[in-house]
C-alpha cells in the first residue's frame, strides 16, 4: 500500500500548531497553494502520496514538542477538510481531472470537413509519391502480402468462426475482393491504379487513426468520470488509513545496520512504507489523525 493522503496527518511532516495557518506553513517552508495543490494531485491520482517532502519541511516539523501533536494533526486535518469542502476546491479539482495528461494539448478532434480535407491531401501525397513506372510498381506489388494475409484470415474465420482475428468475415471479404480489383486495374491501367491504391491506402490509415482517438477520447472520458466521485476516493484512502493504522506497533524495537535504522523484528522491516512513516510519526500524532480520519468519514457516509 503506498503512502496516502491521509498520511498528511499522519506525519509530523507538516504543517499547523497553534498559529495561524500562514505563519505555520511559512515557518515550514511551504504554502497553503502548495498544499491545496498536493492535495487535488494526491485525489486525481487516487493515490494520496506526499512526493514533495523537503528536507527543509521535514526538520522543520520534527521540531514540534510532544504534547501539541496530536492537536497538530486535528489541525491539519482541517485544513486539508476545509479546502475539498470549498466551492473552490471543486473548480480547481475539476480544471484538473479535465487537463490533458502531461499538461499538454494534442490536436483537436477533427469533425467531417476535416477529415475529408486531411484525406484528399494524403492521396495527392501518395499519387504524388508514384511518379514513375517503378515506383508504382513497387507499390502495386505491395498489394501480395496483404492480399495473402487477408485470404489467410479468410480462410481460418470460414473453418473456426469463433476465432478472434480483429476483423470480420464480411470485412474480410470485403478486402479481399478490394485488393484483387486494384490488381488487375494495376494491368489495365496504372494512372487509375495510382489514385484507387491512394484512396485504399488512405482510407485504411485514417480508419485506423480514428479508431484511436475515438478510444483515446473515451479513455479519458471514463478517468474523467470516475475522478468526479471524489467523495468516494477520500472515503477508500480513510478507510485504508484507519486499517492501516491501527496495525501499527509504536513499541517496536529498531537498532542500526549500517547508515540506516531498521527493526529488529524481520516482519516490520518488511512493512510497507506507510506503516513505516505512521511508525516514525509517533503514536501521538497518529492519534490524532485517526481521530480526524474518523470523524470526516462519518461526515461522509451516505446518509450523515
Amino acid at each position: 500500500m503506498k503512502k496516502k493522503l491521509i498520511l498528511l496527518l499522519t506525519g509530523v511532516f507538516f504543517l499547523v500548531a497553534f498559529k495561524i495557518v500562514n505563519d505555520v506553513l511559512s515557518d515550514v517552508g511551504t504554502t497553503l497553494q502548495e498544499v491545496k495543490q498536493i492535495t487535488l494531485e494526491q485525489i486525481a491520482k487516487k493515490d494520496f502520496d506526499l512526493p514533495r517532502y523537503t528536507m527543509q519541511v521535514r526538520d522543520a516539523c520534527k521540531k514540534l514538542q510532544p504534547g501539541v501533536r496530536e492537536v497538530t494533526m486535528m489541525n491539519l486535518g482541517k485544513v486539508v477538510k476545509d479546502y475539498v469542502q470549498s466551492a473552490s476546491f471543486q473548480a480547481e479539482y475539476m480544471a484538473y481531472i479535465e487537463k490533458p495528461a502531461g499538461g499538454r494539448r494534442g490536436p483537436a478532434p477533427m469533425d467531417d470537413a476535416k477529415w475529408a480535407e486531411e484525406r484528399k491531401k494524403k492521396i495527392d501525397q501518395t499519387v504524388k509519391g508514384m511518379s514513375t513506372p517503378e515506383t508504382t510498381k513497387i507499390y502495386a506489388d505491395m498489394l501480395d502480402p496483404q492480399l495473402e494475409a487477408s485470404q489467410s484470415m479468410l480462410k481460418l474465420l470460414e473453418e473456426s468462426p469463433d476465432v478472434k482475428v480483429g476483423k470480420s468475415k464480411e470485412e474480410l471479404q470485403k478486402e479481399v475482393t478490394e485488393l484483387k480489383a486494384m490488381k488487375e486495374l494495376y494491368k489495365k491501367d496504372a494512372e487509375a491504379f495510382k489514385v484507387k491504391f491512394a484512396e485504399y491506402m488512405v482510407d485504411q490509415q485514417l480508419a485506423m487513426q480514428m479508431s484511436r482517438s475515438k478510444a483515446s477520447e473515451a479513455e479519458k472520458q471514463k478517468r474523467i468520470n470516475e475522478l468526479k466521485d471524489y467523495k468516494s476516493i477520500i472515503v477508500k484512502q480513510l478507510k485504508q488509513f484507519l486499517d492501516l493504522s491501527a496495525t501499527v506497533d509504536f513499541t517496536a524495537q529498531t537498532m542500526q545496520k549500517g547508515n540506516k535504522i531498521v527493526f529488529v523484528n524481520p516482519a516490520y522491516e518488511a512493512k510497507s512504507s506507510a506503516w513505516k512513516l505512521c511508525f516514525r510519526s509517533g503514536k501521538e500524532a497518529v492519534t490524532g489523525a485517526r481521530k480526524f480520519a474518523q470523524q470526516w468519514l462519518n461526515e461522509l457516509k451516505p446518509g450523515a
